[in-house]
């Protein structure tokens, strides 16, 4: 199942080469979505409303951020109380509990694993009855060819087959499947 259209975010990472064809058909450049002919629908810049995903990240903020020692704030305002001036008793206090240590990677990995699990445990606010795992699990998963995403990722650019084959990158290439292509 193809979708026809694909609602994203305005963001320049979304309106990039690799997902829109962006005037790079001559060059042999097809986006993802083009290549599925799949139409492109942008949300409106500086709405967070119309962009589903901005809930969640805004939950995580505030439910997980928020609670790791290494959380310095998103702004002067927002800092936490140890690192305020004159807080003495919370700066003693924030060492006392966390030594000063931040999570590596793989701790950090586990501690959101067990955030998402704490997340998807909750009752969904758009079916009370069930948690939100429960709503994720009730729709029907689709099954996603890997190589035929690779295949869609690749960059397609146009060669010119000589005696040598192609040339890529320095690099003389030849192969029986490309002999009866020359012209």
């Amino acid at each position: 199942m193809i979708p026809k259209i694909v609602y994203q975010d305005n963001g320049r990472a979304f309106r990039a080469k690799y997902f829109q064809n962006c005037d790079f058909e001559e060059a042999g450049f097809n986006g993802v979505y083009e290549n599925l002919g799949i139409k492109s629908v942008f949300a409106k810049p500086y709405n967070a409303r119309a962009k589903v995903i901005e809930r969640f990240f805004l939950e995580f903020q505030e439910e997980f951020e928020k609670l790791m020692p290494s959380y310095i704030g998103t702004s002067i305002e927002n800092k936490p109380a140890w690192m305020k001036r004159g807080e003495k008793f919370h700066k003693e206090l924030h060492l006392k509990t966390t030594g000063g240590r931040i999570p590596t990677v793989q701790e950090a990995i586990k501690l959101i694993n067990c955030w998402i699990e704490y997340h998807n445990s909750k009752p969904c606010p758009n079916a009370p009855e069930m948690t939100i795992k429960e709503v994720l699990n009730s729709v029907q998963k689709q099954e996603i060819n890997i190589s035929a995403l690779d295949d869609l990722m690749m960059k397609t650019e146009t060669r010119t087959i000589n005696k040598h084959g192609i040339t890529f990158l320095g690099m003389h290439y030849r192969s029986d499947s490309i002999l009866g292509l020359m012209s």
